[in-house]
């Protein structure tokens, strides 16, 4: 479906490495390169604005409602450290009258984990 699509179109946008894109240069935000770097207020900030930016400019149909950067991550079962690993819960719909989806993106021992509801 459309609204399908969209999500993964996001989900694209967060994983996609700006330059990785042929002739799209300034596509993508790399957040695996975020999720490795210093856990501060300056960075989780960042990451929030480019999430915004980005998702703005490339996918105008998209409503973001929250963008929650936590400096804790709070996943079951999870194999990384949770005091020490950020986890990122960006809720939004697609268009006007589609229902709600979640994309919690966190550190999981070496590796992104993306999960959509």
């Amino acid at each position: 479906t459309t609204e399908e699509q969209a999500v993964s179109n996001y989900v694209n946008l967060l994983l996609t490495k700006p330059g990785e894109r042929y002739m799209q240069p300034n596509f993508g935000i790399f957040i695996q390169g975020y999720l490795f770097e210093q856990n501060t207020d300056f960075l989780r900030t960042k990451i929030e604005a480019v999430i915004h930016q980005q998702a703005a400019f490339w996918l105008p149909y998209i409503r973001n409602h929250s963008i929650e950067v936590r400096a804790k991550a709070n996943v079951p079962g999870l194999n990384a450290d949770p005091e020490n690993a950020i986890q990122i819960v960006i809720t939004f719909s697609v268009l006007e009258n589609s229902a709600n989806h979640t994309i919690v993106i966190f550190q999981d021992g070496g590796k992104t984990s993306v999960e959509v509801d």
